[in-house]
């Protein structure tokens, strides 16, 4: 079953040339020279992880903006990451067989998903985009406490970075709140976010409930399964998007659908997505084979839209 969670052209071109290398010698990176350090007004920091010091080599840390950024490849790796290219281009998977992520560069959205369950975090902004620097892909520090949901895994004080994963005694007696909770009934997912969903137990005789669950205490997940497809059906209070799909499609549109204003977006004539507000909270359907629009009025529909 598939599940999903998308600018700089040149950074792109970087990264997809550097795959070769990537794959031949995994925790090889390109290293910078340290007159570009210099030029870009970089301040080189300490980075600490679990009680020990980094040796990046000539990689350094440095400051963009307001916002810390890393090398992304050698702190992964030692936080037990696995770091490969994505399948699309200009993108990097991380993966350490509890959660996962997928960076795209030049894009500043982050977020976090069990490598084991469905669905994903709402994605979250840093401040900056991962970036190429002469072939190594450089990220916000703060991406770690996403990885790892908790606001206390990065700790920055004057040139030093200290990273502790929860596995390390200064972390030892902390719980860790997992962003994915599944739930056995739809109530009880409403109950523990205080809203209703208006989720119907089918969508058309075809899709049928499968999986039901609240990312961050705040977004009720539920995935309807036909044995092959998958529909994704978020909710959440405000009016931010909330579908977690930043893929780009040949046809968004609005349409007025039983008085309330829907944002489709598709291809080839087919919807994938539907977006829409309703009584000050936010919803999604994410379709991932594609329905035609008779079809996705006849669901809005079964979802009280």
């Amino acid at each position: 079953m598939k599940k999903t969670a998308i600018s700089a052209i040149c950074a792109f071109t970087l990264l997809s040339a550097s795959q070769a290398a990537f794959a031949a010698e995994p925790i090889l990176i390109a290293k910078p020279p340290v007159t570009q350090v210099k030029q870009n007004n970089q301040s080189q920091y300490k980075v600490i992880i679990n009680g020990t010091k980094l040796d990046a080599g000539s990689l350094h840390a440095y400051k963009k903006g307001n916002v810390i950024m890393v090398p992304l490849r050698v702190t992964a790796s030692s936080l037990n990451f696995k770091v490969q290219l994505g399948d699309k281009k200009g993108t990097v998977v991380l993966d350490n067989g509890s959660v996962k992520t997928t960076l795209t560069i030049g894009t500043d959205n982050y977020y976090v998903q069990s490598s084991r369950a469905i669905g994903m975090s709402a994605p979250t902004k840093l401040g900056a985009a991962p970036t190429t620097v002469k072939g190594s892909v450089y990220v916000p520090v703060e991406i770690y406490n996403i990885l790892f949901s908790n606001p206390k895994t990065v700790n920055v004080t004057q040139k030093t970075i200290t990273i502790n994963t929860p596995n390390t005694p200064q972390e030892e007696n902390v719980q860790i709140p997992n962003p994915l909770v599944e739930f056995k009934t739809l109530q009880a997912a409403e109950k523990s976010v205080g809203f209703a969903t208006y989720a119907p137990s089918t969508l058309t005789d075809e899709y049928k409930q499968d999986l039901i669950q609240v990312i961050s205490n705040s977004v009720v997940e539920v995935f309807y399964s036909n044995g092959k497809n998958t529909i994704r059906y978020r909710v959440a209070k405000g009016s931010e998007d909330i579908s977690g799909n930043y893929e780009v499609y040949s046809q968004v549109s609005k349409k007025d659908i039983n008085d309330i204003h829907v944002t489709i977006k598709g291809n080839n004539n087919v919807v994938n997505q539907a977006i829409w507000t309703q009584n000050n909270k936010s919803y999604s359907l994410y379709l991932e084979s594609g329905v035609s629009i008779e079809t996705l009025e006849k669901m809005l529909k079964l979802l009280s839209v």
